[in-house]
């Protein structure tokens, strides 16, 4: 899975290297039948160029962009990485 994960990384940003962490694993049920996942805090350590694929540009945000492609997922998983986050920044701080 670690390894789709990075693939799939870098033809979404262009990522080089990273450290990937599971954070959660998680499921949801599309109009078929339910998929399953794991969410990944990635540490990237060397971006390169975007890959020739369907994604035109990355960009930055502040928070979650409102067109998002799984709405109903999507913002669930964001807050379980907010919260791996500042668990983190918890621990390094004692």
């Amino acid at each position: 899975m670690e390894e789709t994960a990075k693939r799939e990384l870098f033809e979404e940003t262009g990522c080089l290297d990273v450290d990937l962490t599971p954070i959660c694993n998680y499921s949801m049920i599309n109009s078929v039948k339910r998929k399953f996942g794991r969410l990944y805090f990635g540490r990237i350590n060397e971006i390169g160029q975007l890959p020739i694929s369907e994604i035109e540009e990355v960009k930055l945000f502040d928070c979650l962009p409102d067109h998002l492609t799984y709405s109903d997922i999507q913002p669930k998983l964001y807050e379980k990485t907010l919260a791996f986050v500042h668990a983190c920044e918890a621990i390094h701080l004692n």
